[in-house]
């Protein structure tokens, strides 16, 4: 697609420059990973480029700039439906808070580096306890069932963060309805029905 390619030609004119200004390390690792976020969000504008040195600017001389907290829809709890941008979140965390009934394959998609913390509904003072981790330079994932923005207490949880100082992404789960095999079996007698000649083609 055109505008992948745009954002490659971005990528190899900036390259060289932000390896110079950043380390190999944590600030180096923050910002390509958020060059990739905008790749799968929209076309390159004018004066990109400007724009990503400015950002690599500020991991320069603000290293909490590297830190923040993006909240992940675990959506029916099967790993295998978890978006790729939910699994890319999982594998670049410092730390992740997840709920109690979270399966355990899907935590299994972190990095092993990163530090697990379930989190009760009763916890106390937990979005301070995030916007402190944020405010060390640390990624934060916050693990939810199911869509997150369905969810009373997530976005409660997303507006006390928010009030805190702590800017908030939010990758949805994926929202499966249950499918069950009786109801499968009835919608096929009825195709047979409204089409005899089926069961025959078969």
């Amino acid at each position: 697609p055109p505008a992948l390619k745009h954002w490659a030609t971005v990528a190899q004119a900036i390259r060289d420059r932000v390896n110079a200004r950043l380390k190999p390390g944590s600030a180096r690792r923050a910002f390509w990973e958020r060059f990739v976020d905008r790749v799968f969000l929209d076309a390159p504008e004018e004066g990109v480029e400007t724009r990503l040195m400015a950002e690599v600017d500020r991991l320069v001389t603000r290293p909490s700039a590297i830190g923040r907290v993006t909240i992940v829809g675990a959506g029916p709890g099967d790993a295998e439906l978890l978006t790729l941008k939910a699994v890319r979140a999982l594998q670049a965390a410092d730390v992740i808070l997840f709920d109690e009934w979270i399966p355990d394959d899907v935590l299994e998609l972190a990095r092993r580096e990163a530090r697990r913390v379930p989190v009760t509904p009763s916890a106390k003072g937990r979005s301070r306890d995030i916007a402190a981790l944020v405010g060390e330079g640390k990624r934060v994932v916050r693990l939810r069932s199911r869509n997150p923005m369905a969810l009373a207490g997530a976005v409660e949880e997303i507006a006390a963060l928010e009030g805190l100082g702590v800017p908030v992404e939010i990758v949805p789960g994926v929202e499966a309805a249950p499918c069950r095999s009786d109801v499968i079996q009835v919608a096929f007698r009825r195709r047979e029905v409204s089409q005899p000649g089926l069961c025959a083609a078969h």
